[in-house]
Parts: C-alpha cells; structure tokens; sequence
C-alpha cells in the first residue's frame, strides 16, 4: 500500500488528494516541466511532466528537499529530526502513524544506524521527480518519477535509473510486475514533508 492509498492521515496532509489527480505523461526526452500547463484550479485534468532540474521546484519544496539531502549526507540519522519538524506532522512511513520513523528507519536498517536507509533516501531524491495537482495551489512532488509510471514499456534512460535504484534482481521483478516498489519520497509545494517508503 503506497501514500495514495493510506485512509485518514493522508486526508489530513493533502485535503483534496482523493477529489483530484493528475495523469501522468512521461516523454524520455524531457526533462524539465512542461511551460504551458493549466492552472491547477481550472479543474482539467493535468499532465505533470518528468524533472530533473530542481531549481524548478517551488522555494519551500527545494528547501525542504535540501534539508533532507543534507541530513541525510551527514550519517546522522537524528539530523532528519530538523527536516521532520518543518512539517506539521511527520513524514508517512506506511506503517502506523504513532510509530516515530526515526525509530522505524534504525529498525529497518541492517546494523542499527539507518545509513543505509539514508544512502536509500539520497538515491531516490537523487533521480528525476514529478507532481500532481491536487486542485487550487496544490501541488505534491514525487521521487523517484518511477513510482509513477508503468515499468513495462521503459526507455532505456528510465530503466538505467531503475537498475541505480534497484538493482539487476529487483529491476527485473518491478519490471514483470509493471510497478515500481522501492522507496520513494513526496514533498509538498508548501514544504511539507509528506512521505518517506518502500512502495507495495
């Protein structure tokens, strides 16, 4: 179960993500969001385009990308702690929100520190991204782009990042399955850090 699909806590970070999504259009030439888009609040159905570019990221989305970036370079995993407390509430984890993901990333980490988990962080905030519109000046951002694409029919550029992001064994498995199932990450126009986890 992905961010899209988690019930009530997702509603309170993103009040209008159920009532309004955007297609996603993937060209393996493009990188950079489309100029001429609608407005969010037109109520079309919008067509985000695949980015690597983050200078193209509104302020609060680049400087909360940054924070987690930094955190994340420092081997430190309590660093995260300054790029969680931006945000109204902390990052969704997929598992119970009472659960802290500092905690949750030590956890899950193969000796206790969570580095690996942070290099995880570092490799998907690395590729490209895209958004959504979620209606009036309401925007999310979403790394890797991969999460939001079939993988079945990939240009070779999208299946490099794949195999960065994955590896040959698990590449392969995302691939037949046709859905991308690592981590990823979703960050808000506002700044707020919405989401850090393994797709399902």
């Amino acid at each position: 179960m992905d961010f899209f699909e988690q019930p009530c806590l997702r509603a309170l970070r993103i009040c209008a993500l159920l009532t309004f999504m955007g297609t996603l259009v993937f060209s393996p030439c493009c990188h950079a969001f489309a100029e001429e888009s609608e407005s969010p609040g037109t109520g079309d159905r919008q067509k985000p385009q695949i980015s690597f570019d983050t200078s193209r990221l509104p302020e609060k989305t680049r400087a909360t990308l940054e924070r987690i970036k930094a955190a994340a370079r420092s081997g430190d995993i309590d660093e995260l702690r300054a790029a969680m407390e931006w945000s109204e509430l902390p990052p969704d984890i997929g598992l119970d929100a009472k659960i802290n993901p500092i905690d949750h990333w030590k956890s899950i980490s193969s000796d206790g520190t969570a580095r690996d988990i942070m290099a995880r962080m570092l490799d998907v905030l690395d590729r490209g991204f895209t958004k959504r519109y979620m209606g009036s000046d309401r925007e999310i951002y979403i790394w890797p782009y991969l999460a939001e694409m079939p993988l079945d029919n990939l240009p070779p550029s999208a299946e490099v990042d794949l195999h960065r992001l994955a590896g040959p064994e698990d590449a392969e498995k995302m691939k037949k399955s046709g859905k991308y199932s690592g981590f990823h990450a979703v960050i808000g126009k506002d700044g707020t850090w919405h989401a850090f986890f393994k797709k399902k």
